[in-house]
């Protein structure tokens, strides 16, 4: 990741279309299939072959962290930006296919005999390893991307549980990819290594985290959507990207 954008965006100005519909229709049919990771041993399971398939592209120019609850807003967004040759990646479309990864695990090895309950310990074992193994592939996407685009709105952000006018979010993916991003600058600025250790929780439960924006260039959803409108059609994706630098160092954000 080069820089990173704070997009404080209204829905009104990036409508969805049919296509988010077919997009979300195409992510129902993306099952998990747990013997296609099991090891030798036809038990234990293997991490990596679980990455290969949850993101299948390695590779992505600009990653697009969100709050859940605006992911048909991210998908719309990455839409108009594949139109223009830009690839995005929308962290939440791999949620799906880690609670079914989550669930197959738990039915094989965290089931209790005879019953439909699961082994506590068991499960919360088995919970931490997928997050592991989501957040460490998504931490890797971050690092690959060109640029991050978090859509700033009431639903990732939290002002009712601000302290001291700090940003706050109630969702731990949130609060880890900004953190992640946030170190990847501060590495790059102040030639630092950062390391940092979280403790991940459902988003159900109400833990609020600090989410760090500050690294992040301020921009309105509107002008995103007219520096988008504006790019050509067909166009190289270099190009695209160098213009997209320009946005982030060349204009007062508001």
């Amino acid at each position: 990741m080069e820089y990173g954008f704070n997009i404080e965006i209204n829905p009104e100005h990036f409508s969805l279309t049919d296509e988010v519909a077919d997009f979300k229709r195409t992510l129902e049919t993306f099952t998990i299939k747990l013997k296609n990771y099991l090891l030798k041993d036809n038990v234990s399971i293997d991490a990596k072959t679980v990455i290969k398939h949850l993101f299948p592209a390695q590779q992505c120019d600009i990653f697009i962290s969100h709050s859940s609850r605006d992911q048909g807003l991210a998908i719309q967004l990455a839409l108009d930006l594949k139109k223009k040759g830009i690839t995005a990646f929308i962290d939440s479309t791999v949620w799906g296919s880690a609670y079914d990864l989550l669930k197959a695990i738990d039915e094989k090895h965290c089931k209790i005999e005879g019953t439909t309950r699961y082994h506590y310990d068991l499960r919360n074992r088995s919970t931490a390893h997928v997050y592991m193994i989501l957040a460490t592939a998504l931490q890797q996407m971050i690092s690959d991307s060109t640029a991050l685009f978090f859509l700033n709105t009431d639903h990732s952000l939290s002002t009712q549980n601000s302290i001291e006018n700090e940003d706050k979010t109630g969702s731990p993916w949130i609060h880890m990819e900004l953190m992640f991003s946030h170190f990847i600058w501060q590495a790059k600025h102040a030639k630092e290594l950062v390391v940092a250790t979280e403790s991940y929780a459902m988003d159900s439960v109400p833990v609020f985290h600090e989410a760090k924006t500050e690294h992040l260039k301020e921009l309105t959803g509107l002008k995103l959507k007219r520096w988008i409108e504006g790019q050509p059609y067909p166009s190289d994706s270099q190009k695209i990207l160098q213009s997209l630098s320009r946005l982030h160092g060349g204009f007062s954000p508001h």
